[in-house]
C-alpha cells in the first residue's frame, strides 16, 4: 500500500488495486485492468460500464485538475461484494475547490447541443451512477470514496 493510503485500514484487502502515475495513458491502463477484474467477478456488462464511467471521471479529474498537467501518484482501490463495488481514489495533488465536490445541479439546461459547454458534466455522471460519495483532503493528500451499486444481478447458477 502506498504512503498516500496509510491512514486507511479496511476490513479486508481490496479486490482490485492499482498505484500509478497520474497521466491519461496510465488511467486508461488502470480502467482496462479494472474492466477485466469486474468481468472475471461476473459483473453485468452494464454495471461494468457504470463503474468504468464513474472511475474514468474521477481519475481523469485527478489528472486534469488535481495535478493540472503535471503527474503525481494515484492510488485506486476497489472492494467487490454482492451489492456492487466500493472504491477509494487517493492523490497528492491540489484539493477540490472549497474542500468538497461541486454541488449537484438540478439537471442539464435545455440548449442546442452546440451551445452546451465542453465540460462540467463529470460530477453529474459521478453523482448519478455512484452513491455514498465522501471526499476528504488532508495535508498533501486527497481521498475520494464511493459506492457503485449493482443494478443487474447475475443469474443464479
Amino acid at each position: 500500500m502506498s504512503g498516500i493510503m496509510r491512514d486507511q485500514r479496511p476490513e479486508r484487502p481490496p479486490d482490485f488495486e492499482r498505484n500509478f502515475p497520474g497521466c491519461p495513458i496510465e488511467v486508461r491502463r488502470a480502467l482496462s485492468a479494472l474492466r477485466r477484474s469486474l468481468t472475471q467477478a461476473a459483473f453485468d456488462p452494464c454495471d461494468i460500464s457504470n463503474a468504468e464511467i464513474v472511475l474514468a471521471e474521477v481519475l481523469n479529474n485527478v489528472v486534469e485538475h488535481s495535478y493540472g498537467g503535471t503527474s503525481g501518484p494515484v492510488d485506486l482501490q476497489v472492494w467487490l461484494d454482492r451489492d456492487g463495488a466500493r472504491f477509494l481514489v487517493a492523490d497528492a495533488g491540489t484539493p477540490l475547490p472549497g474542500g468538497r465536490p461541486p454541488p449537484a445541479h438540478a439537471g442539464v439546461p435545455c440548449a442546442e447541443p452546440a451551445a452546451l459547454p465542453e465540460g462540467g458534466f463529470g460530477w453529474q455522471l459521478i453523482r448519478g451512477l455512484a452513491e455514498e460519495i465522501d471526499y476528504v483532503s488532508y495535508p498533501e493528500r486527497n481521498r475520494l470514496r464511493g459506492r457503485i451499486r449493482r443494478r443487474h444481478r447475475p443469474a443464479p447458477p
